[in-house]
């Protein structure tokens, strides 16, 4: 009955600013780190329905509790002339509904953290892929085990969503219907000078219908991922190996086991925000050895006493690229399982062989409402390779066209949100082909737009 209730309460969410609310967690893609616990201090949740079922102590001394939550998402993304492995592009225009309830039973040190997904998908041309829907599943379900001072070490074993530093490499890939999950163990030690994560898991491939989603046996991943509290910021070091059965490149294909090594620092000093990382890749892929390379950067600088409060960002990305098709190398660079919005919040094509350039600017006219604009540049890193979608996807081969410029692009955003629980985003943008895409047949322009509306409690 409290679920029912909870559900029939989310019509009341826009009658209650944000300004009214008690301190609580910021719901967040990662579910099973929110700390609800605040909630058992009498009076909390009086300003909010919804908190009042969001926590329920099952022992008189709270050592055993129950935390509830959903999302509720509607998304509608339209293409005109969207660039595919084809010539030509598609326009297309479609839909995408997903439902994320979960539940978060505590047992003392014990834990089980169950979230379904449902998700849809209405309008996909030519059909709906892995990404768009996956029927009634899944999404997370596993037990965790708390041990040490303060739980300081915990184990965690199951389904459930990854994300590693920026999410360059390991990402819940939230921006699309279906996000990411992985079947495997993860072990997490905190310590005096930072945190360390160590987990062996293999991806979990999204079926059609409900209840088949299963873990795909030709990947895997393991990882050791530590990070740093200094006095100039914080740094992130870490290795990430991958296995893959069926791995296509345009030089190269068949299976592959790769070695990542990442170094990463970032920090907010004043209004002055940045995050730079270097990373490196070897390994094999068939008779061929992989040596490939990525340097990401992000630097913005906010001025808070400026009308409007703008913040000005400046990104610059290179992923290697392959060098030859006929020599024993593979350098194009992996993102491995990467974010799902990298570029932005809609861009055509992924951090594979890439050179980008990107300059933006985000003004706040109102406490809850952002806008921003965005203008990027993209080159392939070698003339030899081709271009790739955000997943990795072979979109255009190298074999066809000589000219490094693959396109700019210009995009509009917008965020709003008008209480605790309820958010409204929307973009627009149009990507210009540049050379190489002129010279290999495709010459229009991409327009996209994106809408989005998510009530999460």
């Amino acid at each position: 009955m409290r679920w029912i209730e909870g559900l029939c309460l989310t019509g009341l969410l826009h009658t209650l600013p944000a300004a009214a609310q008690d301190p609580l967690p910021t719901p967040t893609t990662l579910r099973y780190d929110e700390d609800w616990s605040v909630l058992a201090a009498s009076g909390i949740a009086a300003h909010d329905p919804l908190d009042a079922i969001k926590y329920t102590p099952l022992t008189d001394d709270g050592a055993i509790y129950l935390v509830i939550g959903a999302e509720l998402r509607s998304r509608y993304e339209g293409y005109a002339n969207n660039l595919t492995s084809e010539e030509t592009g598609l326009d297309d225009g479609y839909l995408w509904v997903r439902s994320l309830p979960y539940a978060d039973l505590h047992v003392g040190r014990a834990r089980f953290f169950a979230q379904p997904i449902a998700a849809y998908a209405f309008g996909v041309k030519p059909e709906a892929g892995p990404v768009d829907r996956t029927g009634l599943d899944l999404l997370q379900g596993f037990a965790e085990v708390g041990m040490g001072a303060e739980d300081r070490f915990v184990i965690r074993a199951g389904r459930q969503l990854v994300s590693l530093g920026s999410e360059r490499l390991v990402g819940t890939r939230y921006g699309p219907n279906v996000p990411r999950a992985f079947d495997g163990v993860r072990f997490d030690a905190s310590y005096g000078i930072g945190k360390l994560s160590v987990l062996w898991a293999q991806p979990v491939a999204p079926g059609p219908h409900d209840f088949d989603d299963r873990a795909n046996k030709t990947r895997s991943i393991w990882a050791a991922y530590a990070t740093l509290n200094l006095s100039a910021g914080k740094a992130d070091i870490y290795y990430i190996g991958t296995r893959n059965d069926a791995a296509v490149w345009n030089s190269a294909q068949g299976e592959e086991k790769r070695q990542t090594f990442g170094l990463r620092t970032f920090a907010t000093r004043g209004n002055w925000r940045w995050n730079v990382e270097a990373i490196g890749q070897i390994g094999q892929i068939g008779e061929d050895r992989v040596r490939a390379w990525s340097i990401a950067s992000n630097v913005s600088r906010t001025f808070p006493k400026a009308p409007l409060t703008p913040t000005i960002d400046a990104k610059f990305n290179i992923a290697s690229g392959d060098r030859s098709r006929d020599d024993s190398t593979l350098g194009t660079f992996d993102a491995l399982y990467p974010k799902g919005q990298y570029f932005g919040e809609l861009t055509p094509i992924g951090p594979y062989n890439m050179i980008n350039a990107h300059l933006g600017a985000n003004l706040q006219p109102l406490p809850d409402l952002a806008i921003g604009v965005a203008a990027s540049d993209y080159w392939r890193h070698r003339r030899a390779d081709g271009i790739y979608s955000v997943p990795g996807g072979l979109l255009r081969s190298g074999d066809l066209g000589t000219a490094r410029h693959v396109g700019s692009q210009l995009e509009l955003t917008m965020d709003w949100q008008p209480t605790r629980h309820v958010e409204v985003s929307a973009s627009a943008s149009t990507f210009w082909p540049g050379r190489f895409l002129n010279e290999t047949g495709f010459s229009r322009n991409i327009d996209m737009i994106a809408i989005e509306v998510t009530h999460k409690f």
